[in-house]
């Protein structure tokens, strides 16, 4: 699976350029798993430089975030979803009533469940306004730190081979 994802969205990128990674982008951070770093650092192998990857994969990822909100909120059907991951959410929820919007934050920042983040963000009503624009900053950091390193891990995996 990881690799077919993998092949499907490098050509896609391929063919429609950053905005099939922004696409990519908003499908994979969804509840549908893609695996995104991965992607990210296969469209910057393929040569996209590294800023503009970022953006479009944190401006993509945010907005597919949207989705996992709007199934907690019940304006998507999500039931089978919220059940899977009824723990996950629970817990999410547990961080979002502490700390509200830094949680999401971090939770968007890091390898923590954000799925479950933004369906207990949207079951608790949360400002959708605070809501995106925690995830925004966390996804746009987030994706730059993916973009540079695996610019950087490609860029000295190629000057090694190239020194034999």
């Amino acid at each position: 699976m990881l690799e077919g994802a993998v092949d499907w969205a490098a050509r896609v990128f391929e063919s429609y350029g950053l905005l099939g990674l922004f696409i990519v982008m908003i499908i994979g951070s969804s509840p549908i798993p893609i695996p995104v770093e991965l992607v990210v650092v296969t469209v910057i192998a393929l040569g996209a430089p590294p800023l503009p990857t970022a953006l479009f994969a944190g401006f993509g990822a945010s907005l597919g975030g949207l989705i996992g909100y709007y199934v907690g909120y019940g304006l998507i059907s999500g039931t089978g979803l919220m059940e899977k991951h009824r723990d996950r959410v629970e817990e999410a929820h547990q961080w979002l009533e502490r700390y509200g919007a830094p949680a999401v934050f971090i939770f968007a920042l890091t390898p923590l469940p954000y799925d479950a983040m933004a369906i207990a963000a949207g079951g608790g009503r949360m400002s959708i306004r605070k809501f995106y624009l925690a995830t925004l900053a966390g996804r746009l950091i987030r994706y730059l730190f993916v973009a540079q390193m695996g610019y950087e891990a490609l860029r000295y995996l190629s000057l090694r081979s190239l020194l034999g």
